[in-house]
């Protein structure tokens, strides 16, 4: 396998067709490392409770009233929805155009978006057909690992406890670790196998186990570049970030209001960033899966 080749190529891909890089950004927003946050920055000093008798335990009963509880349960899960969403058919959309630039030198974002919605429903139920049965199984593992140590706890044999809790916890993350990214490795070569290959749901998954097993260096060596090129980038984009939100945070110990919005455009730069960041991964992984089995066909081949 040729590394650098792989890399190069997808970098090429992210470069040349700008019109990847709407899905990398609806990517970086809707399945970005933390999902969708809130966060709100309140200043005391802009309200005067003393001259406001009354007015804030008013404000706070309406926020607590059934109707606006209901809105707000209603709001989160209409982002949530819209996050597994988009989402999806932005990593179905950006495998299929990727697959289309290898195949015919060109893609759009219409084609995008017929990848996407053909597809998105699927990449879902790979998704939990593959993280529903670790999740159960993890949670079976913490109950039997950390038994011992709350055992402990309770008998009031504190430094057994501590021993056992301590174990448990080794023990845990000795097995948790390394299977999550298996899976996570089987994950991504299975939602490959669905889009480019119309494969089954069940078919994709066992098919990219398959794979992973019969290349497991090779697909371990690429990850391990492609987290060492991830870190770079982040290290990267560090300077940059903190150049971006320098003036929103000086000015936000002054004035809340104008801080958050001069911070919305070094926002809106990060956020493009970080969908070229998810264009260029994504391309990377369709690229090398498209070598792998090319390889794996050749090898055949050979053998015949």
């Amino acid at each position: 396998m040729d590394y650098f080749k792989v890399i190069k190529r997808a970098v090429k891909i992210t470069w040349s067709h700008k019109s990847t890089w709407l899905f990398g950004i609806l990517l970086a927003v809707f399945q970005g490392r933390s999902g969708f946050n809130s966060n709100f920055n309140f200043n005391s000093g802009d309200f005067d409770f003393e001259t406001a008798p009354g007015k804030y335990p008013d404000f706070i009963d309406t926020l607590l009233s059934p109707v606006v509880l209901i809105v707000v349960i209603a709001l989160i899960l209409f982002l949530v929805v819209l996050s597994i969403f988009v989402g999806f058919l932005a990593r179905a959309a950006l495998i299929g155009m990727v697959n289309d630039v290898e195949k015919e030198e060109s893609t759009s974002v219409n084609k995008g978006f017929s990848w996407g919605w053909s597809h998105w429903l699927s990449l879902f139920g790979i998704n939990l057909a593959i993280w529903i049965p670790f999740t159960a199984c993890v949670l079976v593992l913490v109950a039997l690992f950390l038994a011992p140590g709350i055992a402990g706890f309770v008998f009031k044999q504190i430094a057994l406890g501590i021993v056992f809790l301590i174990l448990g916890i080794l023990l845990l993350l000795v097995l948790i670790i390394p299977t999550a990214l298996g899976f996570s490795m089987i994950e991504t070569l299975a939602e490959r196998f669905r889009v480019i290959e119309k494969k089954r749901i069940s078919e994709s998954i066992s098919q990219g186990y398959q794979l992973l097993r019969s290349n497991l260096g090779t697909v371990l060596l690429f990850w391990l570049i492609m987290l060492l090129i991830g870190f770079g980038l982040g290290m990267a984009l560090l300077p940059v970030t903190l150049l971006l939100f320098a003036p929103a945070i000086a000015l936000i110990f002054v004035n809340v209001f104008l801080g958050l919005v001069l911070g919305i455009p070094g926002l809106l730069v990060l956020i493009f960033l970080g969908g070229l960041i998810q264009t260029f991964t994504s391309a990377a992984w369709t690229v090398f899966f498209l070598e792998l089995k090319q390889e794996k066909v050749e090898i055949q081949q050979v053998r015949n």
